[in-house]
């Protein structure tokens, strides 16, 4: 993992197009950040990320089980 150190109003570049700027926020606590990247760049904030994924396998594991039970009654 790269760690930056940055003030507010520097930005990030993560490879040609993807532009991070980090802004102030109202907690001192905490920063905003800004991207601007490409609309076709899905980005997504971890927390939802994860939750996607949670819910993609669930829906595997379904299928993957009435696939199971199609061929339990074809043998049958």
């Amino acid at each position: 993992m790269l760690v930056l150190t940055r003030k507010f109003g520097q930005k990030i570049m993560i490879g040609d197009v993807v532009e991070v700027v980090i802004f102030p926020a109202n907690n001192r606590d905490e920063v905003n950040i800004g991207i601007n990247a490409p609309r076709e760049l899905k980005i997504l904030r971890n927390e939802l990320y994860e939750r996607n994924q949670q819910r993609d396998l669930e829906k595997i594991k379904k299928a993957i089980d009435a696939g199971a039970r199609s061929i339990d009654g074809i043998k049958s």
